[in-house]
């Protein structure tokens, strides 16, 4: 039974701590989502955020972010422990266990050491809540090294108050593995006020933003399809965004039409979604990806890999072309689809209205709010 007795501070927000490892890719999706969802609900929620400084690149994204949005910043060293792919955070379980949170959040299944701490010391007064952007084991590299992975990503599932899902599903996932949680469907959001439509005319140009490092992301795919693509439209460019684009080796015959961006800022980003005909990533897995919606948002359509998650996601969806990324016949014919799909404006706004920020993010909102004021027995502002 879920007790919740903490008390609000006296300017009237709850109090929540988001507990993460610096391994988390702050720079891409994970950190997307979760300075959206802070950004929404801070008028509510007074947000610390405790992440330990191992890799020095999130740590720092970190700390700016609550500087920027005055947040407290509770930095600390990592925890390793045996068995977990993640640094873990040395101060989990002493914050985790003060009582002092109305809630505690844990963030991807893939935080193995982190979320172990979490989880055994969390104050039952505490609400833990969890959002794992639950990927398959064989993503994490030497998962044969990571026996803690599995048996604590089911230990958070069943401590967890409540588990925010990213797909439906990922909902179907959770609750498959342990039939108790509750898990809940709500998307990451988009910033719909920056991901959106633009006046300028568009290029006739493919574009590919990613992690060039990650292997899932599977570059080789899509560079062999914008490839085959270029040769039967040679008046079509193509343009590269993300870490590694820029060394990234390239088929002989896209280096006469291809841009290498290079890692990007937000601003260029939304400038190359709004300039391009097409998006194209053809990753084995993804749990979202951001960057999909993002490109809807900017009236952009997309073609990507019909995965059991993207599928449940954006089968259906204006503007998204999806094909078995191993079927070459397939993925041509879904960039052909692609390419002569001028909608811009009806993509865009079905998918503002699908994944806007303030639309989804309400939702989890909502949720912990109800849960805290049914289990308190009073109406939290």
């Amino acid at each position: 039974m879920l007790s919740f007795q903490h008390l609000p501070l006296p300017h009237g927000k709850e109090t929540y701590l988001i507990i993460l490892t610096s391994s988390n890719q702050l720079y891409s999706g994970t950190g997307t989502a979760l300075f959206e969802w802070i950004r929404h609900a801070k008028h509510v929620f007074d947000f610390a955020i405790c992440i330990d400084n191992l890799v020095a690149r999130n740590y720092m994204i970190a700390r700016d972010f609550c500087r920027a949005e005055g947040l407290r910043f509770l930095p600390c060293g990592p925890a390793r422990r045996l068995g977990a792919p993640d640094p873990g955070v040395a101060d989990a379980q002493r914050h985790a266990a003060s009582g002092k949170w109305a809630v505690i959040e844990i963030v991807s299944w893939a935080n193995a050491a982190t979320n172990f701490d979490v989880v055994e010391a969390c104050a039952p007064e505490s609400m833990l809540v969890f959002t794992p952007h639950t990927q398959p084991a064989w993503t994490v590299p030497g998962i044969e090294e990571n026996a803690l992975l599995e048996p604590v990503f089911n230990r958070a599932l069943t401590r967890a108050d409540v588990v925010f899902c990213v797909s439906p599903l990922e909902v179907d996932v959770v609750k498959n593995r342990v039939p108790g949680a509750f898990a809940l469907y709500a998307p990451n959001g988009i910033d719909v006020e920056t991901f959106c439509l633009s006046s300028h005319p568009r290029k006739r140009q493919i574009l590919m933003v990613a992690d060039f490092a990650e292997p899932r992301k599977r570059v080789d795919l899509g560079l062999a399809a914008m490839t085959r693509f270029i040769g039967l439209n040679s008046d079509w460019g193509v343009v590269i965004g993300g870490r590694g684009s820029d060394a990234v080796a390239i088929p002989e015959s896209l280096k006469g039409c291809i841009t290498r961006a290079g890692f990007v800022s937000r601003d260029e980003l939304v400038a190359l979604y709004q300039q391009s005909a097409m998006f194209v990533l053809l990753s084995d897995y993804e749990a979202f990806c951001i960057p999909l919606a993002e490109s809807l948002a900017c009236g952009t359509p997309i073609v990507t890999n019909a995965t059991q998650e993207l599928l449940s996601l954006y089968s259906g969806q204006r503007g998204c072309y999806l094909a078995r990324n191993d079927d070459q016949a397939a993925v041509d014919a879904a960039m052909a689809a692609a390419a002569r799909d001028d909608a811009h404006l009806e993509i865009s706004q079905a998918a503002q209205a699908k994944f806007a920020s303030n639309v989804v993010y309400q939702i989890k909102l909502d949720c912990i709010l109800g849960m805290l004021e049914r289990n308190r027995g009073r109406k939290i502002a």
